[in-house]
Order: C-alpha cells, then structure tokens, then sequence
C-alpha cells in the first residue's frame, strides 16, 4: 500500500480492518491472552525472575498521517483498536505488566524519523528510542539496569538502498530515513554472536543471538522477540551483563531460561501479530502449569 509522500505500507493480516477499528477481541479472546500472560508471568515469578510483555507499534499506527487519504478518510474519529480495547481490559483485570510503545514513539516523531520509509520496520533510531523506554520500564524491576542515554550515541541520517516492501513490489528504491549510529565517551561495546545451538520450540530453524559485555554491569536477561527485536542486539548490550535473544515472537522456552537464570525475561511483539495470534496455541506450546 502506497500512502502519502512515497511511504510504503503492509496491508497484511487485516490490516485495514484493524487501522480502522472494525476488527475487535471477543471477551473470551482478551481472557485467553490474559491467561497466557499470567502463566509465564507467574512461572518466572516462582522462580524469582521478572516479566515485561511488549507491544511494538505498526508502523501506521506512528504515522497514520502518511497513509493513503482514502484510509485517513475513512478511520472514525474515536476509533479503538485491539491493542487499546485489551490495555483497558488487562487494566481492570491484571497486574501483568505491558509495555505499549505508541505514546513514547509519538512524542518522539518530533526528533526525526522513527520508520522506515520503504519497510515494514522501525529504523535503528526509531529502535533507540523504543529500547530507551523498555530500559526505563525494566529499571522499577531491576534498579541495577543502567539507561541508555541520549549523549552516549552519535546518530547520522543517511540515504540507504532496500526495503521489505520496495522488494514485496518489485522496486530498488532510496531509503531516506536509514540512520546509523556511533557510541561517545566509555561507552564499552558488547560482543555479540549468532549462538549455533538455540533452536526454537516452533520449528527446525537457528534463532540464537547472545550478547555478553566486558563492563561491570549487573542484569542478565533472556528476550523472545520477532524481527523489531533486531535492533535491540547490540544497544541493549550497553546495559546488560548478558541477554540470550530468541529470534521468536511465540516462544517461551523454560528449558532455556532455567539454564540461563537471567533476572528478566521479555517477549516482544509487533501490534499486527498480537492481533491475529491464537494464544491458546501459545499455552499449548508453553506448555505450563
């Protein structure tokens, strides 16, 4: 989907039914969700481990204002979505901790670009900015998590060529909102490698990243997270002693994370995704109590 200024959108997974609001949970929906979040939540509760749920925004619901006028046109001025209809819900109903990425990526806008303009994704900046606020939320749990600062990193914008919806179409196209990034001061940067033996439970493929750093840091951490999560590999090694990445949205691997011990674990999952997956297919996967 082509929208305003030649930016680029996934109309995948209903995503004008759910832009628009027609597309709701059902009670029973929402409580299934809330249910598998309660489990984990508990499971790594009893094992004294901490737990944050995070939502990573499609990319329409920062910039509406770049879709089509035709879609613009057509969204209610109240309109709810699945995310806002089960945050209220969650809210009345648990103490599962959320994080919703919307309001701090909104704010943010001002600063430059967050999203590619030609990809579904977030940009490394638009990443930052997200990874600042995980950080910030994780913090009131783990006080030893130090932030990411703003004066440690040295962002450039530059054009770049590419994009998973310049290529779903066909295109070779200019990226102009690709950003890269250098560190400032003593700063000591992470080594972080591909693991060969971290397998997922939903299929044959290699999923593993670890990222250990040589500073005195205090927090490890295993994070579950889908292709947003990518750009989190090597800023959050500023801040973690060590974190096992799993390159897997619906995982929830307990033989891995009692192996790991980390003080936190964190799933990561894009707001199209949440809004389609079938939680009670996770809890048979997960497989707990």
């Amino acid at each position: 989907m082509t929208g305003q200024h030649g930016w680029m959108f996934s109309g995948e997974l209903q995503m004008i039914e759910h832009y628009l609001g027609m597309a709701k949970f059902s009670t029973a929906q929402m409580q299934s969700w809330q249910k598998l979040l309660e489990k984990r939540r508990d499971w790594l509760a009893a094992r004294g481990m901490k737990f944050l749920f995070i939502i990573a925004p499609d990319k329409h619901s920062i910039y509406s204002e770049e879709l089509p006028d035709w879609l613009q046109a057509a969204a209610p001025a109240h309109r709810e979505t699945k995310l806002d209809q089960f945050l209220q819900y969650m809210k009345a109903h648990s103490t599962v901790e959320i994080l919703d990425l919307r309001p701090v990526l909104l704010a943010a806008k001002t600063n430059g670009p967050l999203y590619l303009q030609n990809d579904t994704h977030w940009n490394s900046f638009g990443g930052f900015v997200a990874g600042q606020e995980v950080i910030k939320t994780l913090h009131k749990q783990c006080p030893d998590l130090p932030p990411l600062r703003n004066e440690n990193f040295l962002w450039t914008r530059t054009n770049s060529t590419g994009g998973d919806l310049a290529r779903q179409a066909g295109r070779e196209m200019t990226e102009p909102n690709f950003y890269s990034f250098q560190t400032v001061g003593s700063l000591v940067a992470p080594d972080v490698q591909i693991s060969s033996n971290i397998f997922s439970t939903w299929g044959p493929h290699n999923v593993g990243v670890i990222s250990e750093s040589p500073a005195p840091l205090k927090v490890s951490a295993v994070f579950f997270h889908d292709s947003f999560g990518g750009s989190w590999h090597l800023l959050f090694g500023y801040s973690f002693k060590r974190i096992v990445f799993i390159n897997e949205k619906r995982e929830f691997n307990t033989k891995l994370i009692e192996e790991n011990r980390p003080q936190v674990v964190v799933v990561e999952m894009l707001e199209r995704f949440f809004n389609t997956l079938v939680p009670e297919e996770l809890m048979a996967k997960d497989a707990l109590p």
